[in-house]
């Protein structure tokens, strides 16, 4: 386990064997409408262990994402879009929804001012992607950790919503109408194994957030546990619910009256300790046998 986890490991060990669930509060910035996600002990069991992560992990560390652009005053130049508005639901079909989904994509788009990137996670089948939208350029940047080509959904998704945009703004006017949208395939670290392409994906979004749009190119870690020691916040940061935080001082509470009934003679034990103090000779029988006579030698007797 990365060493990064196991804070993680052991509130879910503690704390979530019970069937208890964490409860993070998603915005409507990223989801459209304000709306929680829970996350179960498999959840996070799959998460510290590297294993194959779900939807929710990728919302939650997005949320944490938001809150850092906050935070560094950048809430104005990211915007994050949640991966459930536009991904497949079903892939056996040849548009999955796309047009429904191109909408949900345009909702975040309207309004946009310039120089405003839109980060969106997309799953294409187990597989986790990213894209990075700048509307006003007409651009859509492609971060791929498998370095894949195979992106008909995704490209025909952008399309739809970013032609709908320019027409709603009046941007298609003043562009020549076969302008087509411009996509751009990104250099990114290479995944090595078929499950890390989720923790990719948050360590992309995370690189992007903190040192710009080309951080990506000057990567040269292949490894997924290098990815992975930047996200033990990605489901920490919400953990204390009101239910758990209760629990939790309860219990620390318990611990406390405990440990100090012992400290303080609570026990019997404890206070014959206390109350048993190594015995010593008295002030008088001391003085008594420093300043006791000397013994005579023929009769026996003190003198």
């Amino acid at each position: 386990m990365n060493r990064a986890m196991k804070p993680l490991a052991y509130y879910a060990h503690s704390f979530m064997r019970q069937g208890n669930q964490i409860e993070v509060p998603i915005p409507y910035t990223i989801m459209g409408f304000d709306m929680p996600v829970f996350l179960s002990f498999e959840d996070i069991y799959e998460f510290i262990n590297l294993q194959e992560i779900s939807a929710n992990c990728i919302l939650v560390y997005m949320r944490y994402l938001e809150e850092l652009c906050r935070i560094n005053g950048q809430a104005e130049k990211f915007v994050f879009v949640s991966p459930s508005l536009i991904s497949p639901v079903r892939t056996n079909t040849e548009d999955a929804g796309r047009r429904e989904r191109a909408d949900n994509l345009l909702s975040f788009l309207r309004d946009a001012p310039k120089e405003r990137l839109y980060l969106v996670p997309h799953n294409r089948g187990r597989h986790w992607v990213l894209g990075v939208i700048d509307p006003w350029e007409d651009l859509v940047l492609y971060f791929d950790p498998l370095r894949e080509k195979k992106r008909d959904d995704f490209t025909e998704l952008m399309n739809m919503a970013l032609t709908d945009w320019k027409i709603t703004t009046g941007e298609g006017i003043r562009r020549r109408r076969d302008c087509k949208t411009k996509f751009s395939n990104r250099p990114c670290p290479l995944q090595e194994g078929s499950v890390e392409c989720g923790y990719f994906i948050l360590g992309f979004m995370r690189d992007i957030v903190l040192n710009g749009i080309d951080a990506l190119e000057n990567v040269r870690v292949s490894r997924v546990k290098e990815y992975a020691e930047v996200v033990e916040m990605a489901m920490i940061y919400e953990r204390a619910l009101a239910g758990v935080q209760k629990e939790n001082e309860l219990k620390r509470s318990n611990f406390t009256s405990k440990a100090g009934q012992w400290k303080y003679g609570g026990t019997n034990k404890g206070k014959q300790k206390q109350e048993n103090p190594q015995k010593r000779p008295r002030q008088d029988q001391t003085d008594s046998m420093m300043y006791e006579k000397p013994v005579c030698n023929n009769c026996g007797k003190n003198h």
